[in-house]
């Protein structure tokens, strides 16, 4: 299973925009993780209605390109690490409309 043409540990860190750039998988375990503001893997198996292992092995996927980080303080848990080129505060609902439009995609 590929993850799409990300970066890999080692390279840039991922920017926003490359969300668009992974398969659609890894893209709806990487949403839900930045709607939860965090999560273990069975918390994100239970809510997206998955098998743990293969959520497991999509945040592994994600933890590999760097699109995502353990949380350091909180065994088990994964943060999202891409990073909006400028900080701001994000409009409300748009996690909410990037997931509806990656669904539609």
């Amino acid at each position: 299973m590929g993850i799409g043409t990300g970066p890999t540990n080692g390279a840039r860190q991922p920017a926003f925009a490359d969300i668009l750039t992974i398969e659609r998988p890894h893209r709806d375990v990487l949403i839900e993780l930045a709607r939860l503001a965090g999560a273990t893997a069975r918390e994100l198996a239970v809510r997206m209605g998955e098998d743990p292992a293969r959520v497991q092995g999509l945040l592994d996927d994600l933890e590999r390109r760097s699109y995502i980080v353990r949380d350091p303080s909180q065994e088990g848990r994964y943060l999202v690490g891409v990073q909006l080129r400028r900080p701001r505060a994000d409009p409300e609902g748009l996690w909410a409309a990037l997931a509806q439009r990656m669904r539609e995609a």
